[in-house]
């Protein structure tokens, strides 16, 4: 009898633990089918609304069930003359909004160049709103049809194309939050700026702005 029982005891735990890992393996299947109608939708987008062809790649790492995190590295999106690359990013996806919850490094390369244009060493945002801005009739208009919440970039570098010029600089970006034209909260922190080689060098250490309206 007791032999029975284990070989019973077994018997539930193997099937027990084949479904669970069958259902992790079946919201892995499901979440990279997403991902990827995803990228048809956005390449079709950019070409419909702005005429340009991208090329998405990524490599689909995992979606995180309990948090609702989809994990991917090696992200690329190429155009005709850029290439934006993020080595890794997660992002979580509630309803109609999705937030960033961790990106690594983002660089924008012009194509046929080896140096960046710009790069940002750390990203996050949270709850930014996508439906209204797919259903605009102008995709560009974000003043009006963007929302999002506490927006947050560190180290950002923006590289002059004149010769001789140095980049500028981005310590610390803040946004509380965007709604309908109206920002939030704005903090900028080691600010450097130089239009051309022979312009002054224009610094700021420290500036915040509680709103500004961009509202129609």
């Amino acid at each position: 009898m007791k032999n029975i029982r284990i070989i019973l005891i077994s018997a539930a735990i193997l099937v027990a633990g084949g479904l669970y890992f069958w259902a992790q393996d079946s919201i892995q299947i499901k979440a990279a089918q997403k991902l990827s109608d995803a990228e048809i939708k956005i390449i079709s987008l950019v070409k419909s609304e702005l005429g340009e062809d991208i090329l998405i790649k990524y490599n689909f790492k995992n979606y995180e069930l309990f948090s609702q995190t989809l994990n991917i590295e090696n992200l690329s999106v190429q155009s005709s003359f850029a290439e934006l690359i993020i080595p890794k990013l997660s992002i979580s996806v509630n309803d109609d909004s999705f937030s960033i919850s961790h990106l690594e490094k983002l660089e924008i390369v012009e194509t046929n160049e080896s140096n960046p244009i710009a790069e940002i060493a750390s990203l996050t945002i949270n709850n930014l709103s996508f439906e209204n801005l797919l259903d605009s009739n102008n995709i560009l208009d974000f003043s009006t049809n963007l929302k999002f919440e506490n927006f947050e970039i560190l180290n950002a570098r923006f590289h002059n194309q004149n010769q001789g010029v140095p980049p500028s600089e981005i310590s610390h970006l803040s946004i509380s939050n965007l709604n309908s034209g109206i920002v939030g909260n704005i903090l900028l922190e080691g600010f450097v700026f130089q239009d051309y080689k022979n312009d002054p060098k224009i610094s700021l250490n420290s500036a915040s702005v509680d709103n500004l309206n961009f509202g129609k």
